[in-house]
């Protein structure tokens, strides 16, 4: 059927029929205006710069979204890692070296700080 994107699945080992499942056509308009909601989410919400692609392509436009992405996930992974390993420093100097208390206490906050950044939107 034309202006339709299908798939096919392989042949079922039992019957042998290779089944084609129709995919209905986006409109390319509307297709974009997805790709700008989450350009904006992105922007917003995960506190990351996207840069303007030079030609408006799907292909340009989703491949900066991926890396959007995972450079806001990489991010929030790295906070929280340095949020828990601050966290132990101050146990271990509550609970033994008390002279390192106030330093480690300073590291939690900074990186507590660091993390409210990605909670407020």
């Amino acid at each position: 059927m034309e202006g339709w994107l299908s798939w096919s699945k392989a042949p079922d080992s039992k019957s042998g029929v290779r089944v084609t499942v129709p995919w209905v056509r986006i409109p390319p308009r509307r297709a974009w205006e997805s790709l700008q909601r989450l350009r904006a989410i992105l922007v917003e919400f995960g506190r990351v710069r996207i840069a303007t692609p030079e030609r408006m392509t799907f292909e340009t436009e989703g491949a900066l979204l991926e890396k959007a992405i995972t450079k806001c996930i990489n991010d929030r992974a790295a906070v929280l890692k340095r949020l828990a390993d601050a966290a132990r420093r101050v146990d271990k100097a509550a609970f033994g070296d008390q002279s390192n208390f106030g330093p480690a206490h300073q590291a939690l906050l900074k990186v507590l700080d660091e993390a409210a950044e990605y909670m407020d939107p």
